[in-house]
């Protein structure tokens, strides 16, 4: 009876979603319409756990055209075939496709390249793709040819060995030193080690010539393996002994397994293995391999993986932003509502500098709902000074300002609901023509709504009295107002009170941002804040000091004794200059 048969265990691959990215940006870029071969990488390992599959990886680097071997990782060249559409992929001629390769593997094999670059030669795969880029679908078919040449290869000495069951351990420390530092990049995949009583070494395969008469030593064709199964050699093998057969014209010999694990060689494997070479040896265009990949079904049949949740960049930005305010809840502060964040509608008062820079802080923040008001243009001086403006939007008179302010957030982050609304807010001290009238009740009902609309408003206008409109609906409507204003050197952020219902008292109290529309109640009572006496006595003297709760909070001109009026310098002068025309119009 025949010994028992050889049995190569073939390799799963594994890809990386940075892989399927990158190929749908260079599809839309640079490939195209061209269907012809694409050269990748991809890498095997030799230093996985006990009884995991062979695995062949390809990222997002295998379209480097060259990379550089490591003792535990190993490259494997393949080609990339991308389809224009999904009947092409299914229609395409799989035996002709994974022949082609096996062709140039064996005239490597035949014309002794695979002898002086092994690596590069003898372990390569195709890669066929259809990618569905509005679907983000990515249907694929991996081949890894191996040669039916010999057509049958016998175990001769038993069951494959354990090195540890075999060698010495001074030998196996030896052979992992000598191995890792001993072979340049070519060489490290497929070797041969020659062992004496005395000596362990490592040669290429070139030096074959000089070792085959030697007697005092055995000679052992060595390989990285890719499997980690104490039973069964990996795929890299069946190749590997197809050259052993024509290029050194053996029927036999000794093969170790380089299997890498916890800084040693004692997993690798030992095999004695014999054929019989046929008459005459196949041709180009004769020799026979297999090699398709089967599915997770284990049948023969392509793979598809539905990256939609992940490729589409959108989504990803989407993610990126919510992982960054997720982390910051995790490590810093763990009760950060990022949901209710996300839902808040914030009204942008002005998009000036302050608007601006107020709408850039809110994407940071998470807030997806803005929307900008504004009544003027940009004009050429705006982009340097407000980020969200460029040169673009000063031309032919200047877009509308809250119109582009809206945009551009939406340039920067495609996910956000922005609105831009052009509006002339009515100002104490400002007159009104007859003609603006109408006009102006528009603007208030349109101002109204706006705030009806919104949970927090962002006062970030020029002048102090356009602010005063919107605070007193904001009070009636009971919405939370952010006041800020910039000077040539002071500032001033505010925040306005906010009326609530009693059973939200307790939240107010304990500083929570209170926004969204509820009921308006009366003020609340001072029995409602919390008083805190830090004079040691009781009573009401000196250095007794009060929390004041959100609920107690005034506005911008609770304390002031000026109304509010014209302040814009430019203005008063027009003014004066038409209070003193000598016919007393007005």
């Amino acid at each position: 009876a025949d010994p028992p048969l050889v049995k190569y265990f073939p390799f799963s691959s594994v890809i990386d979603t940075g892989f399927w990215h990158l190929l749908a940006h260079k599809k839309l870029n640079a490939i195209r319409l061209d269907d012809s071969a694409i050269d990748i990488v991809g890498y095997y390992r030799t230093d996985l756990s006990l009884n995991l599959r062979p695995l062949l990886n390809v990222n997002y680097e295998s379209f480097e055209k060259y990379s550089d071997a490591t003792k535990e990782c190993h490259p494997m060249y393949g080609q990339l075939l991308v389809t224009n559409t999904y009947e092409e992929f299914v229609n395409k001629d799989k035996k002709l496709l994974i022949n082609g390769v096996a062709k140039e593997i064996w005239k490597d094999i035949t014309d002794g390249t695979g002898a002086q670059h092994p690596s590069q030669s003898l372990a390569k795969f195709a890669l066929l793709v259809y990618a569905d880029l509005k679907k983000y679908k990515f249907h694929y078919w991996f081949a890894f040819p191996g040669l039916c040449f010999p057509d049958k290869t016998y175990l001769t000495n038993g069951s494959p060995k354990v090195l540890a069951s075999v060698w010495s351990e001074n030998n196996m420390n030896t052979l992992y030193a000598k191995y890792t530092t001993g072979l340049d990049d070519d060489n490290k995949t497929y070797f041969i080690v020659f062992v004496t009583d005395s000596e362990v070494s490592v040669h290429a395969l070139q030096e074959y010539s000089s070792l085959k008469d030697r007697t005092d030593g055995k000679l052992y064709f060595a390989f990285a393996d890719s499997c980690s199964s104490d039973e069964y050699p990996g795929w890299p093998l069946r190749n590997y002994l197809a050259l052993i057969a024509v290029h050194f014209k053996l029927t036999e010999c000794s093969v170790l397994a380089i299997r890498l694990r916890e800084r040693s060689v004692k997993t690798s494997l030992l095999l004695d293995i014999e054929w019989r070479t046929p008459a005459s040896a196949p041709t180009a265009d004769t020799i026979e391999c297999v090699g398709w990949e089967k599915n997770e079904k284990n049948k023969l049949l392509p793979r598809v993986v539905d990256l939609s949740a992940l490729m589409d960049p959108i989504r990803l930005a989407d993610t990126a932003v919510d992982l960054n305010l997720k982390l910051m809840r995790w490590r810093l502060v763990p009760s950060l509502d990022l949901d209710t964040i996300c839902a808040t509608k914030c009204l942008i008062l002005g998009s000036g500098t302050l608007g601006c820079a107020v709408g850039r802080g809110l994407l940071a923040w998470g807030v997806r709902n803005i929307t900008f008001v504004d009544n003027g243009q940009v004009s050429y001086s705006n982009p340097v000074r407000q980020s969200l403006f460029a040169f673009a939007d000063c031309l032919d008179g200047g877009r509308p300002k809250a119109v582009a302010a809206a945009d551009a957030l939406k340039t920067i982050f495609p996910n956000v609901n922005s609105r831009g609304v052009q509006l002339s807010i009515p100002m104490p001290g400002h007159p009104i023509s007859e003609q603006l009238i109408e006009k102006c009740r528009e603007d208030v009902e349109l101002l109204e709504t706006l705030v009806d609309e919104h949970d927090v408003i962002f006062l970030l206008m020029d002048t102090r009295e356009s602010r005063w409109l919107p605070t007193v609906l904001a009070t009636v409507k009971n919405k939370l107002v952010i006041n800020a204003a910039l000077g040539f050197d002071t500032f001033l952020v505010q925040r306005h009170g906010v009326r609530r219902v009693d059973t939200a008292v307790a939240d107010a109290e304990s500083g929570q941002l209170l926004g969204g529309a509820a009921a308006p109640v009366s003020a609340p009572t001072p029995s409602s804040s919390k008083m805190t006496d830090h004079s040691g006595g009781g009573g009401g003297g000196p250095g007794r000091s009060r929390k004041v709760s959100g609920l107690e909070l005034g506005c911008y001109y609770c304390s002031d004794v000026v109304a509010p009026g014209n302040c814009t310098p430019a203005y008063s002068e027009l003014m004066c200059d038409i209070i003193s025309l000598p016919n007393g119009d007005i």
